[in-house]
């Protein structure tokens, strides 16, 4: 009985953390970047799931850094636009382009 129990409590300190790490890869399958995931001081695997933290603020670091300078891009689509005269199919494809680049990273929730 005492081994079945020890089992236990062994197999939770291990399983608890892989669910936790599950849930933060679907999370960001989804596009979710902004929750962090949390493991108790007594789980196993803490390397790992501190490896699993440090990409994800990796992840919103590049994805924050990409937003940025989509931004700057569309900007500068912006100010071109507005120095196009007479030439209404140019604005147009510029404020095309200047849209889709606003989706690129719309997907991330930081």
């Amino acid at each position: 009985l005492g081994g079945a129990m020890l089992t236990l409590l062994w197999s939770h300190r291990f399983i608890g953390p892989i669910l936790v790490i599950t849930a933060g890869l679907r999370r960001i399958q989804e596009g979710n970047l902004k929750v962090e995931v949390r493991i108790r001081d007594t789980d196993a695997l803490k390397d790992t799931v501190s490896d699993f933290e440090s990409m994800q603020a990796a992840l919103r670091r590049h994805v924050g850094e990409d937003r940025e300078r989509l931004s700057a891009l569309q900007q500068r689509l912006s100010r071109v636009s507005d120095k196009l005269d007479g030439d209404a199919a140019a604005r147009r494809e510029l404020d095309a382009i200047k849209e889709e680049l606003g989706k690129v990273t719309a997907f991330f929730q930081l």
